[in-house]
């Protein structure tokens, strides 16, 4: 047998025992593995929600958290999310809810169902003049342009989309400047 179809049949084998594996972690494991040559991108588009937000909202991360949201982040189901950074979390008026209801109400009024890219959100803006998607907390999110800018209104609150998304094996991270209110 060629070396590519043993690699063929481990692979396969060890998707198959992920598969049939009942831990939280045997499914991540698998959405995690990737091959040892794989470029940056590819790396990070095998990695969760979960494991890319890690890196640069730690705030976020411990929010879902104790909202008991952060199995959503670690999922198989694609969610686009639109991150507060950090800076804009510690903004917060009165800091963030320690009620875990009110503060899951918070972050789902910042995730949609599906993958959403900033391309899908242009050429929406440039047919129609808006482009609004439904949040994963039942609100609506409604993004117009400012200049170049990508602008979201979410309940009594507005941010901009700032930096660029970012791709992962369960999603899409759109970093904003602000966190959003839920109506």
């Amino acid at each position: 047998m060629s070396k590519l179809g043993s690699m063929t049949i481990v692979a396969a084998c060890s998707a198959f025992l992920a598969a049939c594996g009942n831990g939280q972690e045997s499914g991540e494991a698998a959405a995690n593995a990737v091959a040892p040559n794989a470029t940056a991108e590819q790396k990070a588009k095998s990695e969760t929600l979960s494991a890319g937000l890690s890196k640069s909202h730690a705030k976020l991360v411990e929010a879902f958290k104790a909202a008991g949201l952060d199995g959503t982040l670690s999922g198989s189901a694609p969610y686009t999310l639109f991150a507060p950074s950090d800076e804009a979390l510690s903004k917060v008026s009165g800091g963030v809810p320690q009620d875990k209801a009110a503060l899951g109400n918070i972050l789902t009024a910042h995730m949609v169902p599906g993958a959403v890219t900033v391309a899908d959100l242009r050429r929406a803006i440039d047919r129609d003049g808006k482009a609004e998607l439904a949040t994963v907390g039942g609100g609506t999110l409604i993004f117009t342009r400012s200049g170049d800018a990508i602008v979201v209104k979410g309940g009594n609150s507005e941010a901009r989309i700032a930096g660029d998304e970012s791709t992962y094996a369960n999603g899409v991270v759109h970093g904003v400047d602000a966190v959003l209110n839920p109506a």
